[in-house]
């Protein structure tokens, strides 16, 4: 492996890793304005009718305030990383939305004065068929493996 294919595989990951955030804070931002309930979660004419899943508890991961300086890097190598809590048990949307994540997922919050932070670990069983290929600015990532 050539020295410029190793930078471009670290800034894939760190774009990956960006994307990722990004995913989050929308996920939480629409969970929030629209939880999920019991009254809420029966199917309807548009929606097809789903296995039940204990999806009506209230999820919640806690920020954790630092004062070390966060680089951003796609690495997660500053000690408050291994310090904040991890979110865990994901569900997933596709192929059967709100199934157990087929995939181990940890999620770890931080924040300072300025800056909130999201770290992900997206762990994959085989990271080489992981399809990642739209790599372009505003993409809406329809066919690429994301979180």
């Amino acid at each position: 492996m050539t020295e410029e294919s190793r930078r471009f595989d670290s800034r894939l990951i760190r774009f990956g890793a960006l994307v990722v955030a990004v995913d989050l804070i929308l996920i939480a931002s629409v969970g929030a304005q629209h939880p999920v309930t019991k009254e809420n979660t029966q199917p309807t004419s548009a929606t097809p009718a789903q296995p039940p899943q204990d999806n009506t508890r209230t999820r919640r991961i806690q920020a954790l305030r630092v004062t070390e300086a966060i680089k951003i890097d796609g690495f997660l190598d500053e000690p408050s990383w291994s310090t904040a809590e991890a979110a865990t048990d994901f569900r997933q949307e596709t192929p059967t939305e709100g199934a157990a994540g087929s995939e181990k997922t940890e999620v770890r919050v931080l924040y300072d004065d300025k800056n909130l932070y999201l770290g992900v670990l997206a762990f994959d069983a085989d990271p080489g068929r992981i399809n990642a290929r739209d790599l372009i600015r505003d993409s809406l990532f329809a066919t690429d493996d994301r979180v």
